[in-house]
């Protein structure tokens, strides 16, 4: 990725942008925010994975009674 010169803001220049300062907790506490977002997230993939799961077996499902219906194996009632 290129380096990128310049600011789209003109009342603000690259060097106060420089020298602005940014808190940032310690490193231990940034650690442990990391890891909690990654059990957090971890656990979100395991939802999606499970819905997805779901999802595809109600598909399934779904061609299956539509089959059963079209063949005359089960009755649809009117």
């Amino acid at each position: 990725m290129g380096t990128m010169t310049g600011v789209s803001i003109p009342h603000i220049s690259a060097n106060q942008i420089a020298n602005c300062r940014l808190p940032l907790p310690p490193l231990d506490e940034q650690q442990r925010i990391a890891a909690y977002l990654d059990e957090k997230c971890a656990r979100i993939d395991a939802l999606l994975a499970e819905k997805d799961e779901l999802l595809g077996k109600l598909a399934e499902y779904r061609k299956s009674l539509i089959f059963e219906c079209v063949t005359g194996k089960r009755e649809v009632a009117a």
